[in-house]
């Protein structure tokens, strides 16, 4: 089981990032067939022989978090999310 912690956003986040961080969502959609609520997060859960067998697929300049999500939802691992509170970062 792979478990991704889920953010509630905040309506005070960087507008300028919102396009394409909803472009990136629905491509990601596409590709895994289902519904990923927060695709970029950082808080996830698993186990480390699992990854460790996936690490040489994951890019040098990419997001990690994406990447690891799609490849594991391909694989046909169970992906399951549980709701987290976060504070506003710091800027």
């Amino acid at each position: 089981m792979w478990v991704i912690g889920v953010r509630k956003y905040n309506l005070l986040e960087n507008p300028d990032r919102v396009p394409g961080k909803l472009i990136l969502k629905i491509v990601a959609e596409l590709i895994a067939r289902e519904k990923v609520p927060d695709l970029n997060s950082g808080f996830r859960c698993f186990r480390s022989d699992v990854i460790k067998k996936y690490l040489h697929l994951l890019p040098d300049g990419f997001s990690a978090s994406t990447t690891s999500t799609l490849l594991m939802m391909k694989r046909g691992y169970r992906v399951g999310y549980e709701e987290i509170v976060t504070r506003k970062r710091n800027r």
